[in-house]
């Protein structure tokens, strides 16, 4: 069963404030409507409730708890992203890669963390950028730079860091 809720028809309300002309739900539900919407809200919890259902339901015996994916960066991630600078070249080649015909489908399985960021980035890419791309063009884009990376770095790839990282993965 899924635990995601309707908000049919709050959408302004939830992004833009209430609206005097309209009738907005509850109080509790708008709390919570909110929380969903915006992952830096913290919705009351009703006394009647425990742990959020999407948290005992991804929890399984003896698992340790998932942390968030999309956590706010730290000083140390935020100065690694900001150093960041494409050269055109290599600019140039991932642009490339929306211009290319693509025949061959796949699929990638993703986390509940993943598909919420996945969402939240398509959101902001056509909302506040005004880029509008399907979520198969930005996996492509993301992997072709892993791809460039690894081609040029080998041993030092960001992916070969990760996959090898503090935990030893692969």
């Amino acid at each position: 069963m899924s635990d995601r809720v309707s908000i049919k028809g709050k959408g302004e309300d939830i992004f833009f404030g209430d609206n005097p002309d309209r009738q907005g739900p509850a109080e509790d539900n708008q709390a919570d409507a909110l929380a969903r919407a915006n992952r830096d809200t913290v919705a009351p919890r009703r006394q009647d409730t425990g742990e959020p259902k999407s948290e005992r339901s991804s929890q399984r015996a003896g698992e340790p708890r998932r942390t968030n994916t999309t956590a706010p960066a730290g000083d140390e991630t935020l100065e690694f992203f900001e150093g960041l600078v494409l050269p055109g070249g290599l600019k140039r080649r991932l642009g490339k890669v929306l211009d290319e015909d693509h025949r061959f489908h796949t699929s990638v399985r993703l986390s509940r963390e993943d598909t919420d960021a996945l969402r939240d980035l398509m959101y902001e890419l056509d909302a506040k950028i005004g880029v509008r791309v399907p979520r198969s063009e930005v996996f492509r884009v993301a992997l072709r730079l892993l791809i460039e990376d690894y081609a040029v770095r080998k041993k030092e790839s960001l992916l070969v860091q990760i996959l090898l990282g503090e935990e030893g993965h692969y």
